[in-house]
Parts: C-alpha cells; structure tokens; sequence
C-alpha cells in the first residue's frame, strides 16, 4: 500500500475544501494510490479548479490552482468518459501526455444526479503497478454518492467570484461624480455592469429626466454600430426592456446588426432596471453563456442599485432646477424691492 504524507496535502481556502481533502485521502488509501487531485468545474473561470490534492507540488498549487485546458483532466471532463493510462492503456494521441514508467493513472468524471452536467474531475496515480479496468464503474459510482457534497463546491467557488465580482462593481458606483452629467453617470453604471458580466460588448439604454432614451456603449461597439442600427437594436429589445429580471435570448437578430463572427454560444443577456415600479433603463450584454441562478440574483441586485442611482440623479437634477429658479426668483426680488427701488427714488428727488 501506498504512503500517504500530509505534508504533501493541498487544499483550497475555503471551509469545504478539508472535507473534499479528507474525502480524497480515504479514496486513495482504499484504491492503493500515491497521489491524486479533486477537481471542481469553475465556472466563472471556465476552467478546472484543484480544491484537494495529495503527493503534488502544493506550492505550483498555491500559485495557480487551475488545470489547463488541453490536459487529461480537461479531457476526461470534457469527453464525460473515464480513462486509464499505464502499460495497457495508451493515452488518446491528442493529448501531449508522458507516463512514467511503471507508473499508471486513471481519471474519472465527477457525475451528479442524471441529466446534470459533469461537476469537475478525479484523478488518481500509482507509481507501481496497474489499476484494474472495472475501476471505471467503481470509482464513478463511488463519487456520484457524494455528488450534493460536490456541487456545494462548485457553488462556493461560483459565489466568491460572485462576491469579488460585486465588490469590484460597487467600488466602481461608488467612485461616480455627479457632477459629470447624466452621461458621465451612465458611463459609470455600464462600467460597474461590465466588470459585474465580464462582457465585451455591452451597452445601456438609460432613461434621461425629460423622458427621452440614451445609449451609452464603449467606443469600439460605438464605431460599429450605425445609429440606424441602434435604432433597430432597440426594437429589437423592446420587449425584454418590460420583464422585471434578467433574461437571456437568442442572439441571432442582433448579431445581424453587429459585424462579429456568429458563434452559436453567444446569447444576449438583457438586465432590465426598475426603481419601485418605474422603468429606468436597460443593461444589455453579448455573453458566451447562461449564466446560473446565483449569478441571476446577484445582477438583478446590482440592477435595482443602477436604477436608485439613475432615479436618484433625476431627484438630484430636479431638486437642483427648483434650487436655482428660488434663488433666480429671490435675486430678482431683492433687486425690485431693493436697489432698483432706491436707485429710481434717487432719480425723482
């Protein structure tokens, strides 16, 4: 049997990780195992996260936790299919893989409940000797016992994005001058939605005081897209712009308007803003994916803040008109009732 070394053990910084560490140090013990790694699907990063590991190098861990895309692990969670590798079993030729000799590995996918995506991946090495091919099934069934534990983790890693991400955006709303205008205000929200989304292209349909819409969007969307084909963009929109919560749609009709190459993952998310009823505004976002629930309440907060930011710079712009019309109004008073009286006194004496 193997020996284990805790001081070869690595785990994540958050509360879950000890357990997913225990749980991996009981999986290697009962299949003879040097070293392995439990991987969870981040799906803010698009990328495999190592949340537990044994008999790795911790502090190639510390510095970066994420698998690379084009690794085994990446495949196996990918193909959604188990694989071994050692004396037997060859690696697929895709995949720029070394085996040690004598060594042998086998990669399983962590599966959830049926019709659930695959939440991450495990990995498992021995230095000597070959692991049995029913360990596929086994160790697939082994894992999907603790799929609920699992996906907590994939939902840890999601919120504390989801936390950086809204300290970010609210670090950005609270740098926002007033004194700059209606524009200069929009501009600050659309920057707070996109660091929040993490999009590219991303525009705002604001409403002005008067009643009228802007569109505010970063110079590079601005440069492509006629005002004839803002117009169209709007109408399109139109109907999302009365929901009150973000919605995702296809993205079809408005990558017709947009000279960009038409992937078939891109959707358009579209946040509408609403202060107590009242409609102020649109986010709208060409994203790659849907996003999840968690990250649905979290925008559809900081859209209920961007729009008591809008609805609060009207009160801000119309209690300062009614501040100058006084103070036009007392001016004008002091001067019929005072200087102007006595001047035109002065003349008839």
């Amino acid at each position: 049997m193997e020996c284990l070394l805790e001081e070869e053990a690595w785990c994540a910084d958050f509360p879950q990780s000890r357990t997913a560490l225990f749980l991996l140090r009981e999986i290697l013990r009962k299949f003879c195992a040097s070293s392995g790694t439990l991987a969870v699907f981040d799906s803010f990063q698009r990328k495999l996260r190592v949340v537990a590991a044994f008999g790795l190098y911790p502090q190639r861990l510390q510095r970066s936790p994420y698998l690379p895309s084009w690794g085994v692990a990446a495949h196996v969670f990918q193909g959604e299919q188990g694989l071994i590798i050692d004396a037997l079993h060859s690696p697929p030729l895709s995949l720029p893989y070394r085996r040690c000799r004598d060594a042998s590995s086998v990669c399983v996918p962590l599966r959830g409940k049926s019709g659930e995506a695959v939440l991450g991946v495990l990995s498992l090495n021995r230095r000597e000797g070959c692991f049995s091919p029913d360990i596929l099934p086994f160790l697939e069934d082994l894992v999907q016992r603790h799929s609920e534990f699992l996906r907590e983790l994939g939902e840890t890693l999601e919120e504390e994005h989801l936390v950086r991400m809204v300290q970010k955006a609210s670090k950005v709303l609270s740098g926002c001058d007033w004194t700059t205008g209606f524009q200069g205000l929009a501009c600050t929200i659309l920057r707070a939605f996109q660091v929040m989304v993490r999009a590219r292209y991303a525009a705002l349909f604001a409403l002005l005081p008067t009643g009228k819409h802007i569109t505010v969007m970063p110079r590079e969307l601005a440069r492509v897209l006629s005002p004839e084909a803002q117009e169209k963009l709007g109408q399109i929109l139109l109907p999302l712009f009365r929901k009150r919560h973000p919605v995702f749609c296809s993205a079809r009709n408005v990558l017709r308007l947009l000279p960009l190459s038409r992937q078939a993952s891109w959707r358009v998310l579209v946040s509408p803003l609403y202060w107590r009823g009242c409609f102020m505004g649109a986010f709208v976002a060409l994203v790659d994916a849907p996003f999840s629930r968690l990250f649905e309440t979290f925008l559809a907060i900081l859209s209920g803040v961007a729009a008591g930011m809008l609805q609060g710079f009207a009160f801000y712009e119309k209690t300062r008109a009614c501040i100058i019309e006084q103070e036009r109004l007392r001016i004008a008073r002091n001067l019929h009732d005072g200087v102007a009286q006595s001047l035109a006194g002065a003349e008839m004496y």
